[in-house]
């Protein structure tokens, strides 16, 4: 073969997708429940935090940290909410099913997503 030797797991019928997917040597995972999760940073000079994430995510409006912050009560208020489930809720445009669909934002995902399931939830990191 001019391309070298054929790959015997590459073989027809035979490549790793479709092996991998057989479900022989892994048993197939629980389906996550909960709200999917979102993680941002939680870094002062990052554009999106938790404290501006409500805002971004669920009205599509970029309000800068500071501003957004000064308008929560200051840094009392960004200590609450890290205490607190922050949850955005998301509605979906009428071609994909419109509906609402609430989303939980973390910023410190090493005290948040304690178990091999919270982290199946998470579908985006910012």
């Amino acid at each position: 073969d001019r391309w070298g030797p054929k790959d015997p797991k590459r073989a027809k019928g035979g490549d790793a997708a479709s092996s991998s997917k057989s479900g022989r040597n892994t048993p197939p995972r629980p389906k996550a429940t909960g709200p999917p999760i979102i993680v941002v940073p939680n870094a002062m000079t990052s554009p999106i935090t938790l404290v501006n994430a409500t805002d971004f995510f669920s009205n599509a409006t970029f309000v800068p940290r500071n501003v957004a912050l000064k308008k929560a009560g200051g840094n009392a208020s960004l200590a609450q909410l890290r205490k607190e489930t922050v949850m955005v809720r998301h509605k979906v445009a009428p071609r994909l099913g419109g509906r609402e669909i609430d989303f939980e934002i973390v910023d410190n995902p090493t005290t948040r997503l304690r178990n091999p399931a919270d982290w199946d939830r998470v579908i985006a990191v910012i």
